[in-house]
Parts: structure tokens; sequence; C-alpha cells
């Protein structure tokens, strides 16, 4: 029923007064949530033992089941005796007494026997409180609800294999599922309550940001990859799929993302692609020196080495890099670079078994080695069925390689093993191409090829060239006396001793039957016939033919202006050595 306001006794009412007061019943009476005026009661000592009702709403009228003008003045634990048997009425008076500000919840059961919740929240007035009561029974089905669904959630992420998490969209994780131990290392502890970004690849934080700005704008993002870090150390891929949930405005309230490890499927892609480069490399028989840097390049991206190398055993204790990758913040390795081999190294181990090989050093080890690279893991280059060389990737730390990392490392090994048997084949069809086989001299072609070459160099700049002929005296004698064998035994001789006797820039070579040439670049006419000298000395001195011996006769022309093509200077020095023979043979002449 209305309310009527009353004036104060003895005193006229004032009319604004009563229809601000009317005013103000009629707001209260239009709260859904009860609302009571509770003056305290108090007996002689002055102890709080019950509350008087001094006003009520509607709501509140209705839930007690009474009328408000004969609630007016009652006492509350007369009106309301549930009040006072869950302890309401003591609640109030500590409430007058400190004046601090209560809330609770409560439940208790309807006409019909369902439960119902309530929250209750008292504050001092006067000596008094007022006390507002809500219905949340609604809002604690729905938070049973979300919690069954939570605790569904979280069993269903608790026993799936992939990782399950709860982000803010700030990135904090608030949830994350046990498959992290399986796939991280890490603990669900040791994750909830810090950022995600912790955990990603720096060269990956772009690319996730802007599927989160995607998240938060648009619609979700398909799938995204990146990189994670394991708590053993080293990186771990995953696949992400993730959701947006959003509050009833739109605003993005939190992220749900179902991650899966895909390493083995990111590695074997990026591995096809890489064996692919250097394939396409090794068949289009690239300089070795870059081959070399492109395979130790792919292989440590490929594993995110901190170092690969490919090297060449030279001896027992030293290898030669034919080509290196380090990352910048480590000292650098050079190609050609010679380095003593230590027995620690998997490259060492390589060379002793013949297999690949894994090795970790110490702490000590590494810093006493120079890069601090704690784990190499190598894998043989083999030639002819030896160990030629190793391929090599090495890490800062042992928990840094990849599963399946010496495999890998194999697999590159093959393709450098390939292009070094190439090389070599290569390298002996050119020497079949280019060299006599009886002495081991470039041949007739080869030696006039070179010959045309220098002439065209000195008369660009001028420089002095030398041509020596050289012919075994008697060789027809010999080859009648004892035989073509014997013959053969002699020439093979002399060119081992035209060799020995020849600098590394000269050309040696054999032109015709019994006749050798020898050029000599840089080399005036005195410096060749000193060097022809002492060459027939040799012959003459070396025991061929047993006690009969064999001697030889010598032709040198120095190019001098006359000389306009390459067979002139040949000619002029094929002369000499005729001048050589007609005049007593085992001599050098030089042209005039």
């Amino acid at each position: 029923m209305p309310r009527q306001p009353s004036a104060v006794a003895g005193r006229p009412p004032d009319a604004a007064a009563l229809q601000g007061e009317l005013r103000l019943h009629q707001a209260l009476d239009a709260l859904r949530e009860a609302l009571w005026l509770l003056d305290a009661e108090r007996d002689a000592g002055g102890r709080i033992t019950d509350f008087r009702v001094a006003d009520l709403n509607h709501t509140a009228a209705e839930l007690a089941g009474l009328d408000i003008a004969t609630a007016r003045g009652r006492r509350f634990g007369d009106l309301v005796p549930l009040a006072r048997r869950l302890g309401h009425i003591d609640r109030y008076a500590a409430i007058v007494a400190s004046g601090h500000r209560e809330s609770f919840e409560f439940s208790v059961a309807d006409t019909d026997g369902a439960r119902v919740w309530r929250r209750l929240n008292a504050a001092r007035s006067g000596d008094g409180v007022v006390v507002i009561v809500s219905d949340i029974t609604a809002e604690k089905a729905r938070e049973r609800e979300r919690a069954a669904a939570e605790d569904d959630l979280r069993l269903l992420a608790e026993n799936a294999s992939d990782m399950i998490a709860r982000i803010t969209p700030q990135g904090r994780v608030t949830f994350i599922s046990a498959a992290c131990e399986e796939i991280m290392g890490y603990a669900p502890e040791e994750i909830v309550g810090r950022l995600d970004q912790e955990f990603v690849h720096p060269g990956d934080l772009p690319a996730l940001a802007v599927s989160r700005r995607h998240l938060e704008t648009g619609p979700e993002p398909g799938p995204s990859t990146y990189r994670v870090r394991r708590k053993q150390g080293g990186w771990v891929w995953l696949e992400a799929s993730s959701r947006g949930v959003r509050d009833a405005g739109g605003a993005l309230t939190e992220i749900q993302v179902a991650t899966r490890d895909v390493t083995e499927r990111m590695l074997s892609q990026a591995e096809h692609a890489a064996l692919h480069r250097v394939s396409e490399a090794v068949a289009e028989n690239i300089d070795p020196a870059d081959l070399h840097l492109l395979v130790a390049a792919e292989m440590a991206n490929l594993l995110d080495a901190d170092g690969g190398r490919v090297v060449r055993y030279i001896d027992e204790g030293t290898i030669e890099v034919l080509g290196a990758w380090r990352r910048a913040s480590l000292p650098p390795t050079r190609s050609g670079e010679l380095l003593a081999l230590s027995r620690t190294w998997a490259i060492a181990q390589v060379r002793a078994t013949g297999r690949t090989s894994v090795s970790e050093l110490t702490s000590a080890d590494a810093a006493d080695a120079g890069a601090g690279l704690r784990m190499g893991i190598a894998a043989p280059v083999r030639l002819g069925g030896r160990v030629w060389g190793a391929v090599a990737a090495a890490f800062r730390d042992p928990g840094d390689a990849p599963v399946g990392t010496p495999m890998r490392v194999e697999r590159f090994a093959k393709l450098v093993e390939l292009a070094v048997a190439n090389a070599d084949a290569r390298a002996r069809l050119t020497v079949q191409a280019t060299t006599d086989a009886l002495t081991g001299l470039a041949n007739h072609g080869t030696f006039h090829a070179a010959l045309a070459e220098e002439f065209a160099r000195t008369s660009r700049y001028g420089r002095p060239l030398s041509l020596a002929v050289i012919d075994l005296d008697l060789f027809k004698t010999l080859n009648d006396t004892f035989g073509h064998r014997a013959g053969d035994a002699a020439l093979a001789t002399v060119g081992s001793l035209l060799r020995d006797h020849a600098r590394q820039a000269d050309v040696v070579g054999r032109i015709g039957g019994e006749e050798l040439g020898w050029l000599m670049p840089e080399t005036d006419a005195a410096g060749a016939l000193e060097a022809a000298d002492r060459l027939r000395r040799a012959i003459a001195a070396a025991p061929i033919c047993g006690p009969l011996g064999i001697t030889a006769s010598i032709g040198v022309a120095r190019r001098t202006q006359l000389d306009q093509d390459p067979d002139h200077l040949f000619r002029r020095a094929d002369s000499a050595l005729y001048q050589a023979k007609e005049n007593g043979r085992d001599r050098v002449v030089i042209a005039g």
C-alpha cells in the first residue's frame, strides 16, 4: 500500500518537503533490491539486542511477506526470525559498533523448497543500519554453469595432447594445460602469470603481434606458426589456433589458444628447401669455396645453430676450413684457415672413427676454445673410401640442438661428398685430357696453349719470357738396344727431373716422342741458360739405363721483338736444339 508522508508534531507540514519525501519513497519502492532502515534497540546496559524497523520499501515487504504499515516500528528479529537464526542481528550490531560496511551472501529455501541466494550489504546509519538485499539466484546459477564449463574445459585441456592456454588481451597467461611440460619442458606454474611473449623466438614476435591485432579488431585469424623456447634450451615450432572471447560490448576479454608441436614438420620442410638449394648448386658446379660456404650457412640456419663448418683433413692434427658460418657475436672463422685439431671436437672424433659424432664440452673447455660453443655434431665426408673431411654444426648449449640434428648434418655431408667426388672426377678428366700419361707432364696441346697465353701476356706488359726445348740424345739407339720399355722408363725419369727443376709458375710438357718443353715466364736469356744447364747436368748424372747413362741436348730462346707469334719463338728454340745436336750433343745452346 502507498505510504503517506507525515508532518512533524506541532509544526504545519511544508508542502515542498512533503513532496520531496513522497518522491524519495517512490524511488525506493522502484528499486529491485530490498531496503530496510533499522534502528538499534538496546537494553539497560546499552547492548544492542535487536533492531526496530524504521522503514522498508515494497521489495523488502514482498520478500519478507509483510505489510509495510504493520511492519514499521516492529522488532526486526520478530518480523524476520530467519535473520535472527542466521546471526544477522549480531552482524548488524557489530556494524553499528565499528562503523564498517559489510557484504555477505547466504542461501535460504523458498516456499517451493528450492534454494535461493541473496547478497546483503549493510552500513551504519546513525544508531542503526541500512540493509540492502539483492536476489542473486540467477547470478549464482550462471556461476555454476561457468564453473562447470571451465571444469569441463580444464578436464579436456589436461588430457589433450595439444597445449591449451588462456591469455589476457595483453598476453599474460592465466591458464595452460599440462601438455606444456611435454612440449616446452616447463611446468604449468612456471608459465602462468607470465607474458607469453617471454617464450617466443625474437624473430617471430612481429608476426605474433600482427596476429593478435587481427584478433582484437577483426575476424579470428587462421592458424599461425612460431617458435617458443624450451626450458632445456633450443626452440620448438608450434602451430596455434586462437579464439577471442568478448564481452557484451564486443571488447576482447580473453584469448584461448590451442597449440601443437609441429617442429618435425617445419624442420622437414625447411630441410627439404635447404637441401634443394644446395643440390642445385652442386648440379651447377659452382665454385667449391662458394658451395662450402652455402652448405655451412644453410645448415646453421636450418638448425638455428651458432656455427657451421665444412672442413678438410690435412693430416692427423690439422684441418683446413673450406667454408664457415658463425653468428655475428662469435669470433669469425675464415675459409682457407688452417686449425690445429683438438681431440675434444666432434670433427676429431669423425676422423678417428669414420662415423657421425657428437661432442659436449664443459663450460671451461668451451671458454678455452674461445667461442663458448659447448656442443658439436659432425658427419664424415668420404672420397674414394677414405674420410676426406667433415661437416659440423656447433651450439652454445647442448639443449639448443633440435631432435634429429645428427641425421640432418649427415644429409648435408652427403651433398658435400657428392660435390667433392664430382670435382675430383672432373679434375681427373682434366688431367687425363691435358697430361701426358707417360711423363705426367702437360701434353702437346696443353703446352702450346700455355705458350700462346704467356706470349700474349708478355706482349701486353713487356715482360721477359724464355723457352727451352729438350731432346734425349741417341734415343732411337736406346730403344733399339734395350727395347721400348727402357725408352719409356728413361722418358719418365727425365720428365720427373724436369718437374723438379721447374718453378711453380713454369710450364713443362712432352711435345714430341722424346722431346720435352720448358716454358719459363719472367726469365731472361741468362737465367734460362743457367736453369737449362742445371737440368742437363742432372740428366747426365742420373742412373738411367744402368752404367751407360743418357744425355740431353737443349735449345733455349728468349722472346724478342722479332718474335711476332709463339710459333716463331718455338722455331728459334728448336733451331738452337738442332745446333746443340750438331755440336756434339749433351749441351745447351741459346738462340741468337
